[in-house]
């Protein structure tokens, strides 16, 4: 499976939202298309004896919060604005996951939607192998 369909099945919820359960499915759907692009970026970007050194595999995910710490201490800024902008998307899925709590409203799922396809878009323009340089020499540091 594509990481776009988690997208395009956030972008269905979203247009066919009947309750506050669709909207919050919508969030978290639209997060994990983000995180999966990123990862398969990193996968992808990464050379072998790196990923391996570092325990990335093509089988196996990059866990959540490894990936935005991989994301954030990248050598290069818009890597580095991927992996925050990844960081305050997984936020809203997990308030959208276990924060029964809260409302959510169609406006944040709409909010969490645009943000995902942008962010998708941005990973994508950055390109696997971009990501994966500037990836490289935070993990050479922390996997020497």
């Amino acid at each position: 499976m594509d990481a776009s369909e988690f997208l395009s099945t956030a972008c269905d919820l979203l247009s066919s939202a009947k309750r506050e359960g669709d909207f919050r499915s919508c969030i978290s759907r639209a997060y994990y298309s983000v995180y999966h692009t990123a990862s398969a970026a990193i996968r992808e970007g990464v050379n072998r004896s790196l990923r391996l050194r570092a325990g990335i595999s093509s089988r196996k995910d990059i866990g959540h919060d490894v990936l935005i710490r991989y994301l954030k201490n990248a050598s290069d800024a818009e890597v580095q604005e991927a992996g925050d902008e990844l960081f305050n998307l997984r936020a809203a899925r997990v308030r959208a996951d276990y924060h029964l709590w809260r409302s959510f409203d169609r406006t944040q799922a709409q909010e969490a939607f645009d943000d995902a396809d942008g962010q998708c878009a941005t990973i994508d323009g950055l390109t696997a192998r971009r990501i994966g340089e500037a990836v490289a020499p935070y993990l050479k540091k922390i996997y020497p």
